[in-house]
Formats: structure tokens, sequence, C-alpha cells
């Protein structure tokens, strides 16, 4: 049986673009928490949290559901991340057949909820899908895209960056002055979220590319066998 990947890279796309969509919201969103407690901390720097102006009390509100979203959406978005990714290494196994496959299907998403191998194994799954999908009998010799270096180098930024600050989020969130540098920390969360998944979302296009490319010349090359037989019978 065969996979392809094409109409759940669509979804995927759809996906990384609302959590894009979200995190700029939530930049802009922590930038007027900052200058709202800036403002208040400057008249009273142990003003507490029930005293808060109702425009102000609004802001940490709307940034209490923001958390709620982002939570939501980053479990529904690795959900469908994982299942795009076994999808794509499967197109590996059953179209492009490529040799010296090191990992199965199924070990892709395991690995990344294994400690220690969380920090490397999902990296190289990626790379072997992407290069035996280009190409498929010398894959292992050809170097490594930069946009997979790149996009693992600031997942492992941000994944233990963004369990840190979700450890500590319900200590910040009991005076004004904790609330502003939580701010901060949202915004450089943020910041590293955003171009995470612009990375993705440039893999996911260029492997849902580089598929397609190889099923369109096998596809043709079929095409020109059925014509070539019946030109001969």
């Amino acid at each position: 049986m065969k996979y392809r990947a094409e109409n759940h890279s669509k979804l995927v796309l759809i996906l990384l673009g609302l959590d894009i969509f979200i995190h700029a919201l939530q930049i802009w969103l922590s930038r007027e928490i900052i200058r709202a407690t800036d403002a208040l901390l400057l008249v009273n720097e142990n003003i507490a949290l029930h005293a808060l102006p109702k425009d102000v009390a609004q802001l940490f509100q709307f940034n209490a559901f923001l958390h709620t979203v982002k939570m939501v959406g980053f479990v529904v978005l690795g959900m469908t991340i994982l299942s795009w990714i076994y999808r794509a290494h499967r197109f590996v196994h059953t179209t492009v057949n490529a040799t010296n496959i090191q990992f199965t299907d199924p070990a892709c998403v395991v690995y990344f909820f294994l400690p220690v191998a969380n920090l490397f194994m999902p990296y190289k799954a990626m790379k072997e899908t992407w290069l035996a999908s280009e190409h498929p009998n010398l894959w292992q010799n050809k170097p490594t895209p930069i946009t997979l270096i790149l996009w693992w180098s600031i997942w492992l930024l941000r994944i233990n960056f963004g369990i840190m600050l979700f450890l500590v989020r319900d200590e910040y969130v009991t005076s004004v002055k904790n609330m502003n540098e939580l701010a901060f920390l949202s915004i450089f969360d943020s910041l590293l979220a955003i171009p995470l998944a612009l990375l993705f979302l440039l893999i996911v296009i260029q492997v849902q590319q580089i598929q397609n490319n190889y099923q369109a010349k096998e596809t043709n090359q079929h095409n020109k066998k059925i014509s070539q037989s019946s030109l001969v019978s």
C-alpha cells in the first residue's frame, strides 16, 4: 500500500500558519502588558492583582485565554506533525524503496518521546526522510539541508525554554511585577516559535515537492511503457 502525505501536508501548513498568527498575537499582547504594568509599577511597586484597572485586568484575562489556546494548539499541531512525519517516511518505504534505511515509520514518531534519544534521533529520522526521498540509493552521502539543521537547533532551544516557562508560570502570576517579567519571557518564547514554524513549513513544502516530483516521474515512465507496448502490439 502506498502512502501519500500531500493532503496531510496542506493541513500541517494551515496549522503552522495559525500557530505563527497566535504567536504574533502573543508578542503584541505581551508588549501591551509590559507597557501597562510598567506604568502601574512606576506609581506603586506593590500593587495587588485584585486592584488592577479594568483595562489591565482584561489584558491579563486575554493573556490567560491565549495561553490556553497555545497549549491546545501545541497538542493539535504536534499530533498533526507527527502524523505527517510518519506518512512522509512511509513514502520512502512504499514508493521510493530507498536503500540502507535505518528507521521504521513508527520509530520516527516514538523517538520524540524517549528521553535522551529525543535530542538527536528525530533529527536523524527527518534527515533520512528528506534525503532518501530525493536520492533513494545515495542518500547517506548527501549533505544535510541547512533548513533541517536550523529547524532542529531552534527546536531544541525552544522546547527546553518552553518547558521551563511552563513550570514557572504559576509562580509568575502572583504579582504585577512577576506578570511583567512573564510577558518578556512570553515574547522570547514566541520569537523562537515563529521561525521554528516557518522552518518546518519550508521542510514540509520541500519534502512534499520532492515526493510529488518522484511520483510524477514514475507516472510518466509508466505511461511511456504503456504507449510503447501499445505500439508494438
